[in-house]
């Protein structure tokens, strides 16, 4: 079953509520690049399409943008969390760039976590 809710700084916020932070944070002149790219992402993440688009870490040639399933993102969510044990309640550190696949994966966990 999927929540109709997030903690966000630990504070309970709706998917509603999170899209229209996203709006205000995106547009906000003063929110550095790394937390838009966050918002930016969330917004896509929530989107009515079926896949989101990811730029390649670079790590064997040069950086590319590829389409992803996001029911496939979330298969692989599930499969990480269950690896690791994690569950709802548990924290997950942010500690990479959200503009590759690798951040977007960490924020996805987040959310399939819960």
């Amino acid at each position: 079953m999927v929540s109709n809710y997030l903690y966000i700084q630990n504070k309970q916020t709706t998917i509603h509520e999170l899209k229209h932070l996203c709006v205000q944070k995106i547009n906000n002149p003063k929110t550095p690049i790394w937390e838009k790219d966050i918002f930016l992402f969330i917004e896509e993440w929530f989107s009515e399409s079926n896949t989101i688009t990811v730029t390649t870490s670079g790590s064997t040639g040069d950086p590319k943008k590829i389409q992803l399933k996001k029911k496939y993102m979330i298969a692989s969510a599930k499969a990480t969390l269950s690896f690791f044990d994690l569950k709802n309640g548990d924290n997950m550190w942010l500690c990479l760039p959200v503009k590759y696949i690798a951040g977007k994966m960490v924020i996805i966990r987040s959310i399939v976590g819960i």
